[in-house]
């Protein structure tokens, strides 16, 4: 199968409640050169450590999927996944900042990206 070098027009920014924590979350979507693929950020720690979504780095699937690298983890990230595979988007960073370990936020964004035209 072809995979296409597409990415978001715009950024998107996101702000909700996580799913499992409850709490805060803010979130943001920016476009990414080719090659790139879809890399998680943790903005809220000091070191900004990122997480490329990519099958070698799940390190949980009990009840939502979990990826990781170096001892950074970050939730609920198959909602989102979907989202820009369903929209045929594969280069994309994705910044959450968020307080300790709610990094649960991932599921509203299929819906921004919707609604912000990040479709076409």
């Amino acid at each position: 199968m072809f995979w296409t070098q597409k990415t978001l027009k715009d950024e998107i920014t996101c702000t909700g409640i996580g799913l499992h924590s409850g709490e805060k979350v803010n979130l943001k979507l920016c476009p990414a050169p080719p090659n790139t693929g879809i890399v998680f950020r943790r903005v809220d720690l000091p070191s900004r450590p990122e997480v490329r979504a990519h099958i070698k780095n799940v390190v949980d699937n009990r009840y939502a999927t979990t990826i990781g690298q170096n001892k950074v983890t970050i939730s609920t990230v198959e909602h989102l996944l979907a989202a820009l595979f369903g929209i045929r988007r594969r280069q994309c960073f994705c910044r959450s900042r968020c307080p300790g370990s709610a990094h649960h936020g991932w599921q509203c964004c299929p819906i921004c990206l919707f609604n912000q035209g990040n479709r076409s």
